[in-house]
């Protein structure tokens, strides 16, 4: 299995008093989670199907930690490769990607620039 965690870490908690502000930074969180779903589900190789149909988004609530997770064995030889077979990663580009395209547009989404 391999998975991708953001965590909104305790500290950060401390500072944010207002729950608006809070409920905010984890709905930006978890989109920004949907979108490295969306895209890993999009960069994953293929052949049965199962790595892809098994990418899903955990979160925890409080969203303390959000997890885009794969459901099958297999997923992080495919991510890093193995001494037999080269990485395809899926994961990692996909993270990169939502940053750079998908993060800007949540945080305007939520009205903050």
């Amino acid at each position: 299995m391999v998975k991708f965690e953001l965590h909104m870490n305790s500290k950060f908690n401390n500072l944010i008093s207002e729950q608006k502000i809070t409920h905010e930074a984890e709905k930006i969180l978890l989109d920004v989670m949907k979108a490295i779903r969306y895209h890993a589900t999009r960069l994953a190789p293929v052949d049965t199907g199962d790595l892809r149909k098994s990418l899903e988004v955990v979160p925890d609530y409080p969203a303390s930690v959000i997890r885009v997770t794969d459901g099958v064995s297999y997923g992080v030889h495919q991510e890093y490769g193995t001494y037999k077979m080269r990485a395809q990663p899926f994961m990692r580009p996909a993270k990169d990607i939502a940053i750079k395209l998908d993060f800007p547009k949540i945080v305007k989404k939520y009205g903050k620039s």
